[in-house]
């Protein structure tokens, strides 16, 4: 055999020695990206070791086993990987956008930046190294500058719904609502079927008050993604607020089914039935609700309302303890070196204020059943009630300012907030009888000069009227309102004349009414109803009847002892009961009920068929 022979020969066994090697590499190459993809990420990574040791400088082998630890969440041995293509070869803009996708996760975020701003520099038009950088830079509510990521994006790059969504959602992040509905009205050109932006153009509906919007929008969602956890959950809450509670329900259950099914959902559904007075079934998805979060202090805390609407008063107001545990008033609770009164006896005791105005109104009147226990009772509220509150209560019970109370100043043996009062002394409704008239004094000389001003003397029925109610943080505040002209309307008769009890800006609304009926609200002047509640109660105590929605009010026209008709919404608050037409807490008032949500129409259809206006 010749040396040429030879030669060939060896030639040809080196090249088929080279390509057996390719095949395998590439075989391994493919079962690592198939496990991959199957998310068997162990296995990708031993594979990814292997290769790497065969052939260290294979960059592909080097990506995919970049993206095998980072999936299995081994962030930093991913890093390492990526600095490594870095090292061998600086110009690598898909190494820096992953790395600076992971330093992020890491909490670097000067080094992500600059990785993420090296990658952008080699290769402007990498739409993925903006879209990480944006993303992230919103994560950290820097969306200007995520902004200025998403026009560079735009400018440079092809043009993608995603890209524009995720604009929009960091405009949504500045309040620039009107510039996001446009951006995502972009994303929808380009991709009609992206899910995730008509779902964020219902929620900038929502941030807007475009309610009707809002629920075409989600609506739109969810024809392309029928299971779609969230957009389910916000519409039904939104169906809630709108007052469609059969609606609401249905995408409420649809989630039950789900298996990303959560407490949240059995409250919300608890909601709905609440709202539906269907007190049963609420009562059924809140304990669902607990049983699933055993620390859900709203969930209890709704269970309380449900008894104690249902007049379970023992067992309600325990419950209603767990409202201690909620975020909203856990802060609220003041440190005291004082231990929490417990019913003990013969003892100085220091009531603190948790609530609002009308609440605390209502639960004032457990004040004097505390004294008869007590050698003196202090009690800490809000300024504006001193005045009144000290000339209305025995001695012994002395009314100082919250805001500015001293513990040292102040000598007690034992504090408690004044909603807990009524788990010992209002037991079962026999106990409100005798507290549930009035309770308030005003100065009544100053009553009939303001009486004698507002009928110069004539035979008139003057009614006080309040329209609006409702704290600005409680759901559905919209419910316990009316339109100014339908409540008048309703009342108008040439006797009566009407004075304004309602605080806040009025004065559009009473010009409005005048125009339309040609009917005028008196206004007294020089008493300012949000922070002289003296005078609005002077006010109040010169009237012959008051009208009024759910609101401070009923209660101090109540704690008064006036004749006061009270306007409630379909769904009420758990201290009206659940049909009463009179109230356990003030024995002056008449409750009149909404029979639809949203909706009074049948009620004052009926008040009008009994000449209410005539009757007040």
């Amino acid at each position: 055999m010749n040396k040429s022979f030879n030669n060939a020969i060896n030639k040809v066994g080196k090249i088929n020695l080279n390509s057996l090697q390719a095949s395998y590499h590439d075989a391994q190459l493919s079962e690592m990206l198939r496990s991959l993809g199957n998310k068997n990420y162990k296995e990708t990574i031993r594979i990814g070791r292997l290769l790497k040791k065969q052939n260290p400088d294979s960059q592909k082998v080097a990506y995919v086993l970049a993206a095998g630890y980072a999936a299995a969440g081994n962030i930093s041995e991913a890093i390492d990987v990526y600095e490594e293509i870095i090292n061998n070869s600086h110009n690598e803009y898909t190494a820096h956008s992953n790395l600076g996708a992971l330093l992020f996760q890491r909490g670097e975020i000067a080094k992500a930046e600059h990785h993420l701003e090296l990658a952008i520099s080699l290769n402007e038009k990498n739409l993925n190294a903006y879209m990480i950088l944006g993303t992230n830079l919103h994560l950290l509510k820097r969306d200007v500058d995520a902004c200025r990521v998403y026009e560079n994006a735009i400018k440079n790059c092809t043009e993608t719904a995603g890209l524009y969504n995720s604009y929009a959602i960091s405009l949504r992040g500045l309040k620039d609502f009107h510039e996001a509905e446009k951006i995502l009205e972009c994303a929808l050109r380009l991709d009609p079927s992206l899910v995730k932006a008509h779902y964020n153009l219902a929620n900038i509906y929502l941030d807007q008050e475009k309610l009707e919007d809002a629920v075409l929008a989600f609506n739109e969602a969810l024809k392309l993604d029928p299971d779609h956890f969230n957009a389910n959950f916000y519409l039904a809450e939104l169906y809630q607020r709108l007052g469609k509670l059969e609606k609401a329900k249905i995408h409420l259950e649809k989630l039950i089914q789900s298996p990303h099914c959560n407490a949240e959902v059995y409250m919300q559904l608890g909601a709905a039935c609440k709202d539906m007075r269907d007190l049963a079934e609420a009562y059924k998805w809140y304990k669902k609700a607990l049983s699933i979060a055993p620390s859900n202090a709203k969930a209890q805390v709704q269970l309380s309302m449900i008894n104690l609407k249902k007049k379970k008063f023992e067992l309600g107001f325990r419950q209603y303890e767990a409202r201690w545990l909620t975020s909203e008033l856990r802060e609220k609770n003041i440190r005291s070196e004082q231990p929490l009164w417990n019913g003990q006896k013969n003892k100085t005791i220091h009531v603190w204020s948790e609530q609002g105005i009308g609440d605390f109104i209502m639960y004032a009147s457990v004040l004097t059943d505390l004294l008869k226990i007590s050698s003196q009772v202090i009690v800490s509220c809000d300024k504006r009630l001193i005045p009144l509150f000290s000339n209305s209560f025995p001695k012994n019970i002395v009314f100082t300012d919250k805001d500015t109370f001293n513990q040292d100043k102040w000598k007690y043996d034992y504090h408690v907030p004044i909603g807990s009062l009524p788990k010992f002394f209002r037991k079962v409704e026999e106990d409100y009888r005798e507290s549930s008239k009035a309770f308030i004094k005003v100065n009544q000389n100053r009553s009939n000069i303001i009486r004698q001003n507002l009928t110069t003397g004539k035979n008139v029925n003057l009614i006080g009227i309040s329209w609006r109610g409702g704290s600005p943080g409680k759901r559905f505040r919209s419910q316990n309102r009316m339109e100014l002209t339908s409540f008048v309307e309703l009342l108008n008769h040439p006797r009566n004349i009407f004075v304004n009890l309602q605080y806040g800006e009025v004065s559009e609304e009473i010009a409005g009414l005048k125009n339309y009926l040609s009917k005028d609200i008196k206004i007294v002047e020089g008493i300012d109803l949000f922070n002289d509640l003296s005078g609005l109660a002077s006010i109040m105590s010169a009237c012959d009847r008051i009208v009024t929605v759910d609101n401070l009010n009923t209660h101090l026209a109540g704690a008064l002892g006036i004749r006061t008709h009270v306007f409630l919404p379909y769904s009420s608050d758990w201290r009206w009961g659940e049909d009463d037409k009179s109230s356990y807490w003030h024995d002056s008032l008449t409750l009149h009920r909404q029979d639809n949500p949203f909706n009074w129409n049948g009620t004052f259809d009926l008040l009008k068929k009994n000449a209410f206006n005539l009757n007040l």
